[in-house]
């Protein structure tokens, strides 16, 4: 693994992966109303799941039919519904919503107030949406493939590629020139940048906890939801 090599211009302290949780945790306080909305689905899924460990002698179909009911009426066909176009719609919007997150923590972490709809128009500008699709897909296939390959391969990618989405957020470039600038910018920062992965898995651990693991391991992952961007941001100043 490479070691943490400090170029010209780099800061003499680089936050540590614990010390970011706070953070992230005070960006988000700032931003709450903001962050309120784009978490609501995750925690509806955590809310799920935690029911589901509730009363683990119901059928999980009689959950997903009352949730139903309750919000679409009792008309609806629940045995059709509930197998795959409750999900999708639920999907769509998880999806929706990440996208949004993934901007909102950039900005977020860069300072700015941000609002529901500015992150509405810079998702939707020069069709900045489809290209983070193609990117997060790209940076999946790569990993999968360096996996297969060889498990190193894979583990330094996951390294190498970790700032994709933010530079292609921040810095307008193309997929391509994401990829480019992301694998420079992360050159020599091998550790700062896992040491921000092991934490969020750490934190995600808590979900084997009974019942209400799932919202506690969906509490503290949000809490620390800020935490790539505001190492992109120590990053990016020392490659500039």
């Amino acid at each position: 693994m490479a070691k943490n090599r400090p170029r010209r211009g780099s800061p003499l302290h680089l936050a540590g992966a614990f010390e970011l949780f706070g953070q992230s945790y005070q960006i988000i306080k700032r931003n709450s109303e903001v962050f309120i909305v784009l978490f609501s689905v995750g925690v509806l899924l955590a809310m799920w799941e935690t029911l589901g460990r509730y009363v683990e002698d119901e059928p999980a179909r009689d959950w997903k039919a009352f949730l139903i009911n309750r919000g679409f009426g009792s008309n609806v066909d629940t045995g059709v519904f509930a197998a795959g176009g409750f999900m999708f719609f639920i999907s769509i919007l998880y999806a929706l919503a990440y996208l949004l997150l993934t901007i909102a923590v950039l900005r977020a972490s860069q300072g700015q107030k941000i609002t529901l709809s500015g992150l509405w128009r810079e998702l939707v500008d020069r069709w900045l949406w489809l290209k983070l699709i193609g990117a997060f897909i790209l940076v999946a296939l790569a990993l999968i493939a360096g996996f297969i390959a060889l498990i190193i391969p894979g583990v330094i990618l996951i390294w190498r590629l970790f700032f994709v989405p933010f530079v292609l957020i921040d810095q307008k470039t193309t997929i391509e020139g994401a990829f480019r600038r992301s694998w420079r910018m992360t050159r020599g920062f091998a550790w700062p940048i896992y040491s921000v992965i092991f934490v969020a898995v750490l934190l995600s651990i808590t979900n084997v906890l009974p019942i209400f693991g799932p919202l506690i391991a969906f509490v503290l992952g949000a809490i620390y939801t800020v935490a790539p961007a505001l190492r992109y941001q120590e990053l990016k100043k020392i490659s500039a």
